[in-house]
């Protein structure tokens, strides 16, 4: 695999942190979330809809890194610094 920019690193290590923060309350509807987390999810926890291990990446992070190594493999530009 080719080498990734710094900036997409911290885009992906951002984007897996909110997916594991939104695991808590995948497929809750917005009054049980407000009910349960009032001030918002604000800590990782095990738990949630597939009863994941707090900072377990999901399904969404594994993809989306499948997928940006895939674009790398195939010289989109997409991870290096060719887009500058």
């Amino acid at each position: 695999m080719k080498a990734c920019s710094p900036v997409l690193k911290a885009v992906y290590s951002a984007s897996c942190a909110g997916d594991a923060l939104g695991s808590l309350v995948e497929f809750q509807t917005t009054h049980d979330i407000r009910r349960e987390y009032p001030n918002g999810v604000r800590k990782l926890a095990d738990g949630g809809t597939w009863n994941t291990i707090a900072g377990q990446p999901t399904d969404d992070s594994e993809m989306a890194l499948l997928l940006a190594r895939m674009l790398a493999d195939q010289g989109s530009g997409i991870g290096s610094d060719q887009g500058k």
